[in-house]
């Protein structure tokens, strides 16, 4: 309705009429209204959005760079209600992306554990069943398997899984370092080692708990192409650490999600992060950055392609804020870093203004070296 009284009243200023206004006066007026349409447009372009949020611990007697007190999970949790997300269970927002069933104006967000830290069962599933939220938690079948008391038992997740909030998926079995920032020398072993991996965990999650979601954690986040083709052969989709909204778009073997414990578990940083938006891809591809072992690893191109041009400027930095070389076109982003990166984890963040108040574009890579 607003949009069709602007539209009349710009075709009725198109007919001159002497006795109301000036052709000067028509013309103001017309600017005028035109800018109206203009903002308020932007304003009300659909967004599609969803957000993966991603714990260990809740509670104070864990290392602080995986937990969270309970007093912060639960700011989390109220700041997701009072913020009117709706919480959906990972298995059923997979589906959806999968479905390119992502809803416009909906803010959308499910909950997940990395491991079976103790704290998941005793602090933080009576927490979230007490507001009757899905979650869902990756299993690391090596540590459980462990019995010892740092981890929930499998007594305790079944009896979480009849409440029908949990949704439980793999972790692998060992927990290894699965990506290699060079590959081995026989690469056939490798690949039948992290397959085992996989597998293994997932016969024990199918016997103890009855269920197989196919849905992988990449153990500390790290994965690389190879990796991931593994993961697509063992037909699992797949999440890491990089943070980040979700899309219709997203590749669904490197789905992110917003790390919240430790240094980022802090309330004031939250809207930033749960608030932001997928850049307007057309598709993730898996190729985004040199095979290993190949010159220009050490400072990896990340190709973006856009489905439509960006009304502002990108910036990608390094994990640690520094600015990196990003190059925006109509069509694409580029970033690559000038530095060589260092060994372990890195990571490029990407970030732009959008047309909504207050919402960020926002993506991440992680490089393993």
């Amino acid at each position: 309705m607003f949009f069709s009284i602007i539209t009349w009243s710009l075709i009725r200023l198109r007919k001159p009429n002497m006795h109301t206004t000036t052709d000067k006066s028509r013309s103001i007026i017309r600017y005028f209204l035109i800018s109206i349409l203009l903002v308020s447009a932007s304003y009300t372009v659909p967004i599609t959005a969803a957000v993966v949020l991603q714990y260990h611990h809740v509670g104070d007697n864990t290392p602080r760079s995986t937990s969270l007190s309970i007093e912060e999970f639960t700011a989390h949790l109220d700041w997701l209600e009072e913020n009117h997300f709706t919480i959906i269970s990972l298995p059923e927002l997979i589906s959806r992306i999968k479905n390119k069933q992502l809803k416009d104006n909906e803010k959308i967000a499910s909950i997940s554990f990395d491991d079976t830290g103790r704290s998941v069962c005793t602090n933080a599933a009576p927490m979230l069943i007490d507001r009757q939220w899905p979650f869902s938690v990756f299993i690391n079948t090596g540590a459980m398997m462990r019995s010892n008391d740092s981890q929930c038992s499998w007594a305790e997740l079944r009896a979480i899984q009849k409440t029908g909030l949990l949704s439980v998926g793999n972790h692998s079995h060992s927990h290894l370092h699965m990506s290699t920032p060079t590959l081995p020398d026989d690469f056939s072993i490798w690949r039948t080692k992290m397959r085992e991996e996989i597998l293994q965990a997932e016969a024990i999650i199918k016997k103890e708990m009855g269920v197989n979601e196919r849905i992988f954690a990449y153990p500390y986040g790290e994965f690389d192409q190879h990796l991931q083709l593994i993961v697509e052969e063992s037909g699992y989709t797949a999440v890491g650490q990089q943070s980040g909204p979700i899309g219709n778009n997203s590749h669904l073997r490197a789905l992110p999600r917003f790390p919240l414990s430790g240094a980022y578990a802090e309330i004031e940083n939250l809207a930033d992060k749960l608030l932001s938006i997928p850049f307007p891809f057309q598709k993730e591809t898996l190729t985004l950055y040199p095979p290993q072992n190949k010159a220009g690893y050490k400072t990896p191109l990340l190709t973006l392609n856009l489905a439509k041009p960006l009304s502002s400027g990108a910036q990608c930095f390094l994990g640690n804020g520094t600015p990196i070389i990003t190059t925006q076109t109509k069509e694409r982003i580029t970033a690559q870093s000038q530095f060589e990166l260092t060994p372990g984890r890195n990571r490029y963040n990407c970030t732009a203004s959008s047309p909504y108040p207050e919402r960020f574009y926002w993506y991440s890579w992680q490089w393993v070296q």
